[in-house]
């Protein structure tokens, strides 16, 4: 009768991050995350720690830039990985300002007041370049400009926005 439950056994959806058993209660991070192989597992890893860490806006950063990483590495082996790639970007340049002001408070930058690189701002960047969605491309690249962030291309930001409006 066992073998017989466990073919019946409901499997969990693919979407659907199960807990981490953990020794302790401190949330799930990026770094449980970081020497995970299986893309799968990294991505169920980062999902529990987005999900655990809403309010911290310096972990969420980096969970994003993993995510973003993940889901761009794995644009042509899954269907949804460039759509939650793009996603990502999305709420990571949302929580950009919130990001930074933590950042900034925190014990974890210079002192004279830069932030680490964010690359969500050139990833989406491309990806609209490469849909042929300039416009949105552009108004990535101003976004990023206004914040005075920079990207390392030769041009970084404000060449890549050059470039995208002679092609319009």
């Amino acid at each position: 009768m066992g073998i017989f439950n466990f073919l019946s056994k409901k499997k969990t959806p693919r979407n659907t991050p199960k807990k981490i058993s953990k020794l302790n209660n401190n949330p799930t991070t990026w770094i449980d995350a970081q020497y995970e192989d299986n893309p799968r597992k990294k991505e169920n890893i980062l999902l529990i720690a987005e999900s655990d860490n809403q309010n911290d806006f310096i972990e969420l950063h980096f969970i994003y830039n993993h995510l973003i990483d993940l889901y761009y590495k794995q644009r042509n082996d899954w269907d949804d990985a460039l759509p939650k790639c793009i996603e990502c970007c999305w709420k990571d340049i949302e929580i950009f300002p919130l990001f930074k002001d933590s950042y900034l408070k925190s014990e974890l930058h210079n002192q004279d007041g830069t932030i680490p690189r964010i690359p969500s701002f050139q990833r989406l960047a491309i990806i609209y370049e490469k849909k042929g969605d300039t416009k949105k491309a552009i108004s990535i690249c101003e976004k990023a400009i206004d914040y005075g962030l920079t990207e390392k291309t030769k041009g970084g930001f404000n060449g890549r926005l050059d470039r995208l409006k002679k092609k319009l």
